[in-house]
């Protein structure tokens, strides 16, 4: 199991001047809702994924940092800036302090354009940098209109499975969380129950994905979030979680079937859809570099894999 690190006194060194993220942590971030590119920034993610991740945050030179230690079980930055502003003194700052603990500086999820934003603030800082991007790590993009549609030869197989699943389960309909009704979060959990039953803990890619998911609903934001149920004749089958991450896109964090149904995901997640008519595009998340999942993403014709850098910063 991935994502699940204890700090080192180093580490413990540079969180000392770093603040927990809470659920009161909302209002620091919410100046820079509109500036996410992919969902791993937003602090929905980051308060969810909180209790393995160790998220913490600071402002730097007008500028919000989030401490990460994550994947590969590194101490990694995620810096959130809402305008185009020089970062050069931001990175020094951090330099600094990472390397007074005898660490090397990273940051996470840095989007592609923002690559010059950094080159040009790591050389006016006299230092140099290294970034890279893994392909299992790049975020599915959809235009919400094609992925709605299903127009076309290539997606036949798709309306294949929507027509079949139909026929299969008549009185198909979805409820969605409206912030009170705890009948949505039992049926979420029971769904959560079944889908635990057939899967190993240890394939859990950054940890207890139940334990992050429920986290949601003690943040839900009407006006940002969506958690809905798939039923069939009343019995819960299937639940997801989006959050609108930025004016024109939403992204689904997490979606779990009761079980295997060839059409219920894409069915469930079309329906969430179909509620964003001003919704340009629709972010699926990464593949993880699970063969099983990056079929199933591809095969929904994304325009875009949105990539995200990694950048190590050095002298």
């Amino acid at each position: 199991m991935r994502g699940i690190y204890t700090l080192t006194e180093e580490e413990k060194q540079v969180f000392s001047a770093f603040e927990r993220i809470s659920v009161e942590t909302a209002e620091v971030f919410a100046p820079y809702h509109d500036t996410n590119v992919v969902g791993d920034t937003s602090f929905s993610l980051l308060y969810v994924w909180q209790g393995q991740f160790h998220y913490a945050y600071r402002m730097i030179k007008g500028h919000l940092v989030v401490l990460e230690k994550g994947v590969d079980n590194r101490l990694s930055c995620i810096l959130l800036r809402k305008k185009e502003e020089d970062i050069s003194d931001v990175i020094e700052t951090l330099y600094q302090m990472f390397h007074k603990a005898g660490l090397p500086l990273y940051f996470e999820y840095v989007a592609e354009k923002d690559l010059p934003v950094y080159e040009k603030a790591v050389q006016a800082a006299g230092m140099k940098m290294q970034s890279i991007s893994k392909e299992e790590d790049s975020d599915y993009i959809y235009e919400t209109e094609a992925f709605l549609s299903l127009e076309g030869k290539e997606n036949k197989r798709k309306r294949g499975d929507l027509n079949n699943l139909h026929r299969q389960y008549e009185n198909l309909r979805v409820c969605m969380y409206d912030g009170s009704n705890a009948q949505i979060r039992r049926d979420c959990e029971s769904i959560f129950e079944d889908w635990c039953t057939s899967h190993c803990c240890e394939n859990c890619y950054y940890g207890c994905e139940k334990q992050a998911c429920f986290r949601f609903f003690d943040i839900y934001n009407a006006n940002y979030h969506k958690i809905a149920v798939a039923y069939a004749d009343g019995i819960p089958l299937s639940f997801a979680i989006s959050e609108r991450i930025n004016a024109d896109t939403v992204c689904y964090f997490f979606q779990k079937n009761r079980q295997r149904v060839r059409g219920l995901t894409y069915y469930l997640n079309r329906e969430m859809a179909l509620t964003d008519t001003d919704i340009t595009y629709i972010n699926l998340g990464e593949d993880m570099g699970l063969p099983g999942l990056r079929e199933d993403k591809r095969s929904l014709h994304p325009c875009e894999q949105k990539k995200k850098y990694f950048i190590m910063v050095e002298v």
